[in-house]
């Protein structure tokens, strides 16, 4: 599996966009001719999110979105092996200061995105670019290749990462020490201890965490997107998400989380087809 990923990165790394783009629509159909059942739950979820669209509309979402899904994969597995300055040159951020201004006030940060466009790229980027490390919370991968290939590109330049089912004392650590904590925050938290709030239409468990931490420590929230233009290349607006008039309560930790959600609501309406629909992001019903 390691040469397969290594040999998978190597061909990729040498492809134009526009080959590696014909490259992601074979892959793509591959995805959905093995995985049906997953492509009738994406069409589902996109149905439910846009009631008003037609079957033909919601297909072509769908497609787009696996097309989108498949491309960003090709470019993850390709950046070891671009340099760091090639890497750079395929995103450009409206405003980056806004990191260094928050981190300027001595506060920390907690940055926001979720699996939209190429988030690895938007995570290894903004370190960079704005010259603040981060620490960068994370899933374990099943795939041992891919989980080790992803650590190293994500720890290639300063930032570190952490696993996110036992991340509790260290993502508070870096928060005291002043240290940006980056999370993704569109996949499904645990309807045990994490809340529901409406995301597309319907009711979806949210991690409550990034709200939680930001009242409590008085931490500062930005979120941002890394939205795929026509040409390979990647524009980002980042956004801090104000919460003054909240505090640390369930009904703040909620209204808090509402309001980061309604971000990524925003950029999803605008850019479906950019979204991973495939995720089982409703598969929890409110109690």
């Amino acid at each position: 599996m390691k040469l397969i990923v290594s040999g998978v990165g190597i061909f990729s790394s040498i492809l134009s966009h526009s080959l590696r783009s014909i490259v992601a629509y074979f892959l793509s159909a591959l995805m959905i001719a093995i995985d049906k059942k997953r492509y009738a739950h994406t069409k589902e979820n996109i149905a439910n999110a846009f009631p008003s669209l037609s079957e033909e509309k919601i297909r072509e979402i769908a497609t787009k979105s696996y097309h989108s899904l498949a491309l960003t994969f090709l470019e993850i597995a390709a950046m070891p092996y671009w340099s760091v300055q090639k890497i750079c040159s395929k995103i450009s951020f409206e405003n980056i200061e806004l990191i260094n201004q928050i981190h300027e006030r001595n506060k920390g940060i907690i940055l926001l995105s979720g699996h939209f466009g190429n988030w690895e790229l938007l995570a290894f980027t903004a370190g960079i670019l704005s010259s603040v490390p981060m620490t960068i919370v994370v899933k374990k991968q099943r795939v041992s290749a891919v989980a080790i290939m992803l650590e190293k590109l994500r720890t290639r330049v300063n930032n570190t990462v952490v696993d996110a089912d036992n991340a509790a004392k260290e993502i508070v650590r870096d928060i005291l020490r002043k240290r940006p904590v980056a999370f993704l925050v569109d996949q499904a938290g645990d309807p045990h201890k994490d809340i529901f709030v409406d995301f597309m239409g319907r009711p979806a468990v949210t991690h409550e965490a990034p709200a939680q931490l930001a009242l409590r420590f008085g931490v500062p929230i930005i979120i941002g997107f890394a939205r795929r233009n026509s040409d390979g290349t990647y524009s980002v607006r980042l956004e801090e998400i104000h919460f003054d008039d909240l505090s640390d309560t369930p009904e703040g930790r909620k209204q808090l989380t509402k309001r980061h959600v309604a971000a990524l609501e925003n950029i999803i309406y605008r850019y479906p087809e950019q979204w991973a629909w495939q995720h089982k992001r409703w598969k929890y019903e409110a109690p």
